[in-house]
């Protein structure tokens, strides 16, 4: 992290500072501030789409503003939307007078990892019902077949197999009831869910496993 100095006549001609994005999260980023001979920075976040490059005055009356010493300084910003561009400004004064030089810092937040789970909804089994809660995050389409235990294959069929034996239901994020009717009763089962992702179309890397037993 390079600091830029003032080489100006005037009360802050010893100033210099500097300011970089360090980290990101899904909602929260973290920029480091450096500064030497600064009292006070401020700063503010917007989402890239209505950013405007702002005065240094501009950042201070309407940013946060914080005390400084020379150093290193820490700004947390919290409650970001998931994969979504921003651009923090930062400005630094000493008393009255400004840094000459506002830092534009652009940045992006972490993108939603796509995934897929599923729970028995054991207060709903039956002698002759199942019940499945499927939570899925950029899902398009799932499919699932149910097969005795007794009937089950060695190893897990692969999602292809799924999507091509199974039933299938688009879908979106969110979750999803899977009830299976008239089943054999005390009878242990095994269901297998596959899907395929939203922003790929392929299909999501694992299938979903659920064993589950008739009352």
């Amino acid at each position: 992290l390079a600091l830029t100095g003032c080489e100006q006549d005037d009360p802050i001609k010893d100033a210099a500072m500097g300011a970089e994005v360090t980290s990101t999260t899904l909602t929260s980023a973290a920029i480091k501030v450096i500064s030497f001979d600064i009292t006070e920075y401020a700063y503010t976040v917007s989402p890239k789409a209505s950013a405007t490059m702002p005065t240094a005055d501009a950042v201070f009356a309407n940013g946060t503003v914080k005390e400084m010493i020379d150093g290193e300084d820490v700004i947390a910003l919290n409650n970001l939307t998931p994969e979504t561009e921003y651009v923090a400004y930062v400005a630094g004064r000493v008393g009255s007078n400004y840094y000459p030089t506002v830092f534009e810092l652009a940045f992006a937040t972490k993108d939603i990892p796509v995934s897929m789970a599923a729970t028995l909804v054991e207060s709903a089994t039956t002698a002759q019902t199942l019940t499945i809660e499927l939570d899925v995050v950029k899902i398009k389409k799932y499919a699932y077949t149910i097969v005795k235990a007794a009937e089950a294959p060695e190893t897990t069929p692969d999602a292809a197999v799924v999507f091509a034996d199974g039933t299938a239901v688009d879908c979106t994020t969110g979750k999803y009831t899977i009830k299976f009717e008239e089943l054999s009763p005390n009878t242990e089962y095994v269901v297998y869910i596959a899907g395929q992702e939203a922003t790929t179309d392929e299909l999501f890397a694992d299938v979903l496993v659920v064993k589950a037993t008739t009352g």
